[in-house]
């Protein structure tokens, strides 16, 4: 996934916050869901 990211970053940088902020809530989520 972050390979994913980092190239959709480097594709369209101005992208980048969003898709940070997606990854980041994805993750907590996935946290959350395993516990």
């Amino acid at each position: 996934m972050a390979i994913g990211a980092a190239a959709l970053t480097a594709m369209a940088p101005e992208a980048a916050i969003p898709i940070g902020v997606g990854v980041g809530v994805v993750t907590l989520l996935a946290q959350i869901v395993k516990d």
